[in-house]
């Protein structure tokens, strides 16, 4: 059984460079496979604090439980053992709307619409066995359907239809996995205060818990910084690889940050950046992006990292101005990179609002990019609303005291969620040195998908998720 708890146990002062930093809290845990061998499993957790002086212990990341939790197994309508050796207890009704009741042991009931649970019959006429694909289309079906009967049969739930007469089961796992996402989510989120921090070895040497736990803090606080990695080329692919192959761009696979005579991009000299998301003129922007640190010299003034995490800036527009939030939701914004006189000539173009909200008007995007806007295209009468809107959002980022920043050192990797933590740059100046970074981006999809699969696999898979910036619910 695997049972580990990222938890920093405590803190200590250790001066490194201009910052502090916690201490890492490593846990060993005994992991049992199938042939009884048990092998230890390392997790770390390194948090870098903004603020100077002692710090309390800080949070608990999440819980990795055993078995019973991985592989939920529920129970018929009388009681049985699942396989934790739990007793479950799970009943089945229906109310006055002709809606199916799930009462769970926990207490919690969940509501599921007749013609809702039609489309997920999980029977062999309607899913092929192995891909899980569903055999029907629509246009076979009534446009509405009611429920005859409903009951638990072991770990399933037996419904047969009015409509029809067909007779089908879905999983009880299924219905209460997905239960969650029906009730809506709320993030909650708050501010990025601290930055997880972890070593290239302890990362590349401890796979399994150990990316889980990465790509976990990516996942929920939007950044983590990757210290000690070795200053050579591609160094940044072998993190990226871990998680996804990279993600090739207008910019190639690999692109290098350094002060150029005649730029293609104003990050490729010396000014100033504010707030931004990479691409925005992509229909679907990258989603992690990694920067290695390669090189920079004392002598370089300047050229600190910012970082903002975009959507708690959002829902406090939301909070504060109402008005303006919903008037970044509806107005699009003129994303662009039209760059003819390069090696490859680019014309790129794309109109979205800077805030995108699901049906539960929860933030699921924010789009924001400065250096690359086109020209707005939006009925005069718009126009003003628009723009009082986008100086208070700007205000909002840029203004703000949670503003993350700090100076990276050679050998550093700052790996952030592009589609929700806005970056930017202080000027600098060279003075006779180099300041040179390393980048590359991971498809936000691909990212999702493999963290979906280390919670089902190594962690825990009803972790509460929050949105990862690629408008899903989650």
């Amino acid at each position: 059984m695997l049972s580990v708890r990222f938890v920093v146990l405590q803190s200590r002062q250790a001066v490194w460079g201009s910052r502090q930093h916690l201490c890492t809290a490593a846990a060993r845990v005994p992991r049992t496979k199938g042939d009884g061998l048990k092998v230890p499993a390392f997790v770390y957790c390194t948090l870098r604090p903004l603020t100077t002086g002692m710090t309390k212990p800080l949070y608990h990341m999440f819980t990795s439980t055993s078995d019973s939790v991985i592989s939920r197994s529920c129970a018929t309508t009388s009681d049985t053992t699942n396989k934790s050796g739990k007793l479950n207890h799970v009943t089945v009704n229906k109310n006055v709307n002709g809606d199916i009741c799930v009462n769970w042991e926990n207490g919690k009931e969940s509501i599921f619409n007749p013609t809702w649970l039609r489309y997920q019959c999980h029977c062999s006429l309607c899913r092929q066995d192995g891909s899980g694909q569903r055999l029907f289309g629509a246009h076979v079906l009534p446009k509405l359907l009611s429920i005859e009967s409903a009951s638990i049969q072991k770990d399933q739930l037996a419904l047969t239809w009015n409509e029809h007469g067909h007779y089908g089961s879905i999983p009880l796992s299924f219905l209460e996995e997905t239960s969650s996402y029906l009730d809506g989510q709320d993030w909650n989120l708050s501010p990025l205060r601290q930055v997880p921090e972890i070593t290239y070895s302890e990362l590349m040497n401890q796979k399994g818990v150990t990316l889980l736990q990465f790509m976990w803090s990516i996942a929920t606080h939007g950044l983590c910084v990757v210290r000690e990695a070795p200053i050579e080329t591609d160094t940044v692919r072998l993190i990226s690889n871990l998680i996804a192959p990279v993600q090739k761009t207008i910019y190639g696979e690999l692109f290098e940050v350094m002060s150029t005579p005649k730029p293609i991009n104003a990050a490729y000299s010396d000014v100033a950046l504010p707030l931004h998301i990479d691409l925005n003129y992509y229909e679907s922007p990258p989603g992690i992006q990694l920067l290695h640190c390669m090189r920079f010299d004392d002598c370089v003034l300047g050229g600190e990292s910012r970082f903002r995490d975009g959507f708690h800036a959002a829902e406090e527009l939301k909070k504060a101005y109402p008005d303006e939030f919903a008037t970044l939701v509806r107005c699009p914004a003129t994303f662009q990179k039209i760059h003819y006189e390069r090696e490859r000539p680019v014309h790129m173009r794309y109109h979205r609002p800077h805030i995108v909200v699901n049906h539960l008007g929860n933030v699921i995007g924010v789009n924001w990019s400065p250096p690359f806007e086109g020209p707005l295209r939006l009925p005069a009468v718009d126009i003003d609303a628009y723009y009082a809107a986008y100086w208070q959002f700007a205000r909002l980022l840029e203004e703000s005291p949670h503003v993350i920043q700090f100076r990276l050192v050679a050998g550093e990797v700052a790996v952030f969620n592009n589609r929700r933590v806005l970056h930017g740059r202080t000027s600098f100046e060279l003075n006779g040195g180099h300041r040179h970074l390393q980048g590359c981006y991971i498809h936000i999809d691909e990212f999702k998908s493999q963290l979906m699969v280390y919670l089902n696999l190594h962690g825990d898979k009803n972790a509460s998720m929050t949105a990862v910036g690629n408008q899903d619910l989650y």
